[in-house]
């Protein structure tokens, strides 16, 4: 029951499209307070894709339903059969909204008083390819049922397409218009501060340990796992790189039971094998789950 209850989870444009429209109302301010605002209508069509998308996933989980209910002696192949079938229709549909949203990004990363809708949109990417990665891994699970051979993670090749992505989108959001402003006395250039996640960010991605950018950057390693944390939470970095997976589930049903994301009661209630870091990091990914 709980394999086919994931099975259908995992075809279901609920959440999606529930956070999606959420990002959709968050369009609230007069143009001239918001540079955001005047993108309203871009959004709009975005969601009244995405909303046609989920009615064809609901349809498809019908489907699964009937498959699922009637068990069949060939119900397997069947349930291969149709979820290689959706698996083909819908990546590349989420494959374009991600690519609809890099391009909002990649139009608008010049524009002023724009920092924080950028994140948005990084947000926006990375709520579309955690819903591939699920379809992706509907399919896995299923061709493995149907094998009867163990499922494993190397059969799901996002890997790849999420590496692209994150260098794509990483080097958007590092991208920074150059401006100049006119003083009393000539024309001189406005230094930007340079943006300090970014920079640890980029030489973890280089092959640096978090202990090599401590040391390189004359800070304590807490900091640099908090910038690298940061990018988790974007969906930027694989938390497994940084917290193995039997501890990343534990600290989220902690955190669950507890009804908390604070570090401390957390790390108390799992005890010593648990470290800071993995709760840091855990929490970071659960946040980015939630979104």
């Amino acid at each position: 029951m709980r394999f086919q209850n994931y099975i259908i989870q995992c075809f279901s444009f609920s959440d999606t499209a529930g956070k999606l429209k959420l990002h959709l109302e968050s369009y609230q301010k007069d143009e001239q307070k918001s540079a955001k605002q005047k993108h309203f209508d871009w959004a709009n069509e975005l969601y009244k894709e995405l909303e046609a998308s989920k009615i064809v996933a609901d349809k498809f989980i019908n489907q699964l339903s009937i498959i699922f209910q009637t068990n069949a002696p060939d119900y397997k192949q069947q349930l291969l059969d149709r979820v290689t079938a959706a698996q083909s229709h819908f990546s590349p549909i989420l494959k374009g909204f991600s690519k609809k949203v890099l391009a909002q990004l990649e139009k608008l990363k010049d524009e002023k008083r724009i920092k924080t809708y950028l994140q948005e949109l990084a947000e926006l990417d990375a709520l579309f390819f955690k819903q591939l990665q699920l379809i992706q891994k509907a399919q896995a699970m299923v061709l493995s049922a149907n094998n009867n051979t163990e499922f494993s993670k190397e059969t799901i090749h996002t890997s790849k397409e999420n590496e692209e992505r994150v260098t794509e989108v990483g080097a958007i959001l590092s991208e920074t218009k150059k401006k100049k402003t006119k003083k009393e006395k000539g024309l001189t250039e406005k230094k930007e501060k340079p943006d300090t996640k970014r920079i640890s960010f980029d030489l973890f991605k280089s092959g640096k340990s978090i202990e090599e950018i401590a040391t390189e950057r004359s800070m304590v390693a807490g900091t640099i796992e908090s910038h690298l944390a940061y990018y988790v939470s974007l969906g930027l970095l694989d938390v497994t790189q940084f917290v193995d997976e039997k501890k990343l589930k534990d600290i989220i049903t902690v955190a669950n039971s507890l009804d908390t994301t604070l570090f401390g009661p957390i790390k108390n209630a799992l005890g010593e094998e648990y470290t800071y870091s993995d709760v840091r990091f855990a929490m970071s990914y659960y946040a980015n789950s939630k979104k």
